[in-house]
C-alpha cells in the first residue's frame, strides 16, 4: 500500500498526441494540458524522474543521463550514479565514487567507498569504513572519523564516535558532546536523541528541552511532534505539553494543519488543537499536501480534501505522489495520472510510470520509455492581474522563478525576495548580515532573507527558524507590507486603528493594527463580502498586484500617485 500526496489544482483536460518520429516534439500545449515530448521508443531498462533538467537512465547495468528531448547528455557508461543535486552527481566507476558536473567533467576524483548527494553545500562520503563530509571542491569539511551519520541539517551534523552520538558543525568542530545512544537531524530547532531506549529532544546548545522519557519520538513539524508513551502515541509541543493525548496506535506528521491518526485499525485526522476533524473511517491514510490527502478504504485508494470530502472516485489499486499538478495512479496493472478533482488527465495505459517532477515525467509502455510534459494552470496571470504583473516585471523586481504558477500561494521566502527587490529598486543595495535562522541555507532566497532581517522587514516563525517554504497568511502579509512602507518610504506607521472587515474578530491580536493600516491606506483589500480572511493565503499574483500598488501609491521607482 502506497500512501502519497495530492496537489490541489483545478480540473484539467488532456491533449495527448502519439508521435511517429521517436524524438519529434509536439507543438506547445495550452495551460492544463499534458503533451508528449518523446513517444515510448527509448530503449532503456529504467528512467528516473528528472532532477536539475536531466533524467537518469539505466541500460545493461550502466547509468547515464538524457535531457527532455531524449538526447544523451552524459553517456550510459557509469556503474552507478545518483541524480544531479546542487550541480553535481555522485558516480561510481569500479569500486570508487566521485562527482561529475553536467558537462560530464570529473569535478571530484574517484576516491570514496560511498558517496551521497550534496545538501546545503556538503555531501556524506565514506572512506576506510569511516564517514565524513566534503565540500564542492572535494575538501573534507568534516573529517572522515565517524562510525555513522544521520545527516546535516540546520547547521549541525549528527555523527557517531566510539559508540556514542553527538553533533559537529560544518567545520567539524564538536558542538554537542558524544553522550547519546543515537541522535537524529535537527528540525525546527530541536533534534530527537536517545538514551537507554528512551527518547527526547535537545536544542542546538545541547540543552534537554523535552525529557528523554518517551518510547519513540519523531521530528517536529509545524510546531508539533508525534511521541509514543505507555498508553500509545500522541502529539506534544516544544515545551513537552501534550496537545493530543497519547491514545493512538500510530500517527503521521502534521502537514497543513492536519495529522492522520490510527486507532483500532482505522485512520482519521486531527487538527493542531488535537480535535478529530475528519472521522476515523479509513484503512490507511497519508499526510496532507496542498489541500489533499491520499486515503484507502476497502482495498481501494483515492483522495480527500481537508474537510474529509472525497476528491474524485476512490477506485484505484495504488495512489502515488501528486507533483507538478498531477498524481500517478494504478489500476489493474496500468498507470495514468489524475488531477486534484480526481478527473483522469492521462489515461491509464502505461505499464510503468514515475511521478511528475519539474512538470516532466518518464513513462514506459511495451518495454520502451517516453517523456511527458505538463503545462500547469497559472502559467499566465489572471486577467485582473495582467497589467500589474507586466508593470512589475518591467521594473525587474520579480524573481525569475516566480514568473509562473501565478495562482500558487506565495511562500515566505518568495515574498521576502520580492519585497527586498522593491526596497533595493527604490533605495539601493541592502546589506546581507548573518541571521539567527538555521533553516534558510537551502532556500534560493537565503541572501534576501538575511537582508530583510537586517532591514527589519521580517520576523522568524521562532527565534531560530524562518520557515522559508511555508505559505504566508494574509495577516502576515499585512505586517510585512507595512514594514516595507516604513523602511522603504520612510513613513512612520500609525498603528492605532481597527479594521472594518466583518471577520476582524478572527485576526490574531498582533495583526489588528497592521491590517487596519493596510486597509486604510489601500495597501491590501478584502477577499469579498467585507471579509479579510486573515488565515487565508496570498497568491503570487495577489502579492505582485499589491507590490505594484505600493510602488504607485507611494511613488517609488518612477511610480505615480
Amino acid at each position: 500500500m502506497k500512501l502519497k500526496w495530492v496537489k490541489g489544482l483545478g480540473a484539467l483536460w488532456l491533449a495527448f498526441v502519439l508521435l511517429v518520429a521517436p524524438l519529434s516534439l509536439v507543438a506547445e500545449a495550452a495551460e492544463g494540458q499534458v503533451r508528449v515530448l518523446v513517444a515510448p521508443t527509448l530503449a532503456y531498462d529504467k528512467v528516473d524522474p528528472v532532477s536539475e533538467g536531466l533524467f537518469t537512465v539505466y541500460k545493461g547495468g550502466k547509468v547515464g543521463f538524457i535531457d527532455r528531448t531524449g538526447r544523451v547528455v552524459i553517456p550510459v557508461s557509469y556503474d552507478y550514479a545518483y541524480d544531479f543535486v546542487e550541480g553535481l552527481a555522485p558516480v561510481l566507476q569500479g569500486d570508487k565514487w566521485g562527482y561529475i558536473d553536467q558537462t560530464n567533467k570529473l569535478v571530484i576524483p574517484y576516491r570514496y567507498d560511498l558517496a551521497a548527494n550534496f545538501d546545503e553545500g556538503l555531501a556524506i562520503v565514506e572512506t576506510g569504513g569511516k564517514y565524513g563530509y566534503i565540500d564542492k571542491t572535494g575538501a573534507l569539511a568534516v573529517p572522515a572519523l565517524y562510525e555513522d551519520t544521520h545527516g546535516f541539517a540546520e547547521g549541525l551534523v549528527a555523527v557517531k564516535k566510539d559508540g556514542k552520538w553527538g553533533y559537529v558543525d560544518a567545520a567539524g568542530r564538536t558542538v554537542i558532546p558524544f553522550t547519546y545512544d543515537t541522535a537524529y537531524v535537527f528540525s525546527e530547532g530541536l533534534a530527537v536523541v536517545g538514551l537507554n531506549q528512551r527518547w527526547g529532544y535537545i536544542d542546538k546548545t545541547g540543552k534537554q528541552v523535552v525529557p528523554i522519557a518517551y518510547y519513540a519520538a519523531y521530528a517536529f513539524q509545524e510546531g508539533l511532534a508525534c511521541v509514543f508513551a505507555e498508553a500509545g502515541c500522541g502529539f506534544i509541543d516544544k515545551t513537552g505539553r501534550w496537545v493530543a493525548a497519547a491514545q493512538y496506535d500510530d500517527a503521521g506528521d502534521f502537514s497543513q494543519g492536519r495529522a492522520w491518526v490510527k486507532k483500532d485499525g482505522k485512520c482519521g485526522y486531527i487538527d493542531t488543537t488535537g480535535k478529530l476533524v475528519i472521522p476515523a473511517l479509513y484503512d490507511g491514510a497519508a499526510d496532507f499536501a496542498e489541500g489533499r490527502a491520499a486515503v484507502y478504504r476497502n482495498g481501494k485508494g483515492g483522495f480527500i480534501d481537508s474537510y474529509g470530502v472525497a476528491a474524485g472516485p476512490q477506485s484505484y489499486d495504488e495512489v502515488y505522489d501528486f507533483s507538478g499538478g498531477l498524481a500517478l495512479v494504478e489500476k489493474g496493472g496500468l498507470f495514468g495520472f489524475v488531477d486534484a478533482a480526481g478527473q483522469v488527465a492521462v489515461p491509464l495505459t502505461y505499464d510503468s510510470a514515475r511521478g511528475f517532477s519539474d512538470n516532466l515525467t518518464p513513462v514506459e509502455k511495451g518495454g520502451a520509455w517516453g517523456l511527458l510534459a505538463y503545462i500547469p494552470p497559472g502559467s499566465e496571470p489572471s486577467d485582473w492581474a495582467v497589467a500589474e504583473v507586466a508593470a512589475l516585471t518591467a521594473r525587474g523586481v520579480i524573481p525569475e522563478a516566480l514568473l509562473s504558477a501565478y495562482q500558487t500561494p506565495i511562500r515566505r521566502d518568495e515574498i521576502t525576495a520580492l519585497m527586498v527587490n522593491i526596497y533595493e529598486h527604490t533605495k539601493g543595495p541592502a546589506e546581507a548580515r548573518p541571521s539567527p535562522f538555521t533553516d534558510i541555507a537551502a532556500s534560493a532566497y537565503k541572501t534576501h532573507i538575511e537582508k530583510a532581517k537586517a532591514l527589519g522587514l521580517v520576523d522568524g516563525t521562532s527565534d531560530t527558524t524562518f520557515s522559508p517554504a511555508a505559505q504566508l497568511t494574509r495577516e502576515e502579509a499585512a505586517k510585512l507590507l507595512c514594514a516595507v512602507v516604513e523602511k522603504t518610504g520612510g513613513i512612520p506607521l500609525e498603528l492605532t486603528g481597527v479594521p472594518t472587515f466583518a471577520d476582524r474578530g478572527k485576526l490574531s491580536d498582533w495583526a489588528v493594527p497592521y491590517v487596519a493600516y493596510a486597509q486604510a491606506h489601500s495597501i491590501m483589500q478584502g477577499v469579498g463580502n467585507n471579509q479579510f480572511s486573515p488565515q487565508g493565503t496570498l497568491t503570487r499574483e495577489e502579492a505582485m498586484l499589491t507590490a505594484e500598488r505600493l510602488i504607485v501609491v507611494y511613488a517609488w521607482g518612477g511610480g505615480t500617485n
